[in-house]
């Protein structure tokens, strides 16, 4: 086999003595930004994050609408459910286009948590404070849904400019 000098080129390297063909892979920048992390499965720390809080926040989703099945609880469900996938998705492929759309779209579920808890307190206020168990889990998801939203935007936001 010949023996190639640092310093030289890739272009200036000779074909194998033997006739083997021999493929050369030479790191770019887009190829070191898109290569695996080497965190768990691969993924780095904000993948993690995201794919982990995608299950977490349509688990909380679920258990809001068994607690308290209102109509839009099912829409948050649902709507929690498709951003869950295109994050997912997202991750996989590591496409800035899909995270954008994923950022758009967990815009507008914050802004949708946004009004829903805000009629919530203009609810508790008018009415007054509903001590019941089911009430006052469906308000502690509400809240931790909301949290998890906006942590899921930021992370979305950050690995959009990575990609």
């Amino acid at each position: 086999m010949a023996v190639i000098d640092i310093s030289e080129c890739p272009s200036e390297r000779s074909a194998p003595s033997n006739g083997e063909a021999q493929e050369i892979v030479q790191p770019n920048d887009e190829n070191l930004k898109r290569a695996a992390a080497g965190g768990i499965g691969g993924l780095s720390g904000n993948e993690l994050f995201l794919v982990v809080l995608a299950i977490c926040v349509t688990a909380f989703c679920v258990v809001n609408l068994i607690f308290n099945y209102q109509h839009m609880s099912l829409i948050t469900t649902i709507a929690a459910l498709t951003v869950a996938i295109l994050a997912i998705v997202a991750v996989i492929t590591k496409s800035s286009i899909l995270m954008l759309i994923v950022l758009i779209v967990l815009s507008l579920v914050v802004g949708t948590l946004t009004i829903i808890l805000i009629i919530n307190v203009i609810g508790i206020i008018v009415n007054g404070f509903d001590s019941s168990t089911a009430f006052i889990v469906s308000l502690v998801i509400a809240i931790l849904i909301y949290i998890g939203a906006i942590l899921a935007c930021i992370s979305a936001c950050v690995l959009h400019k990575q990609y």
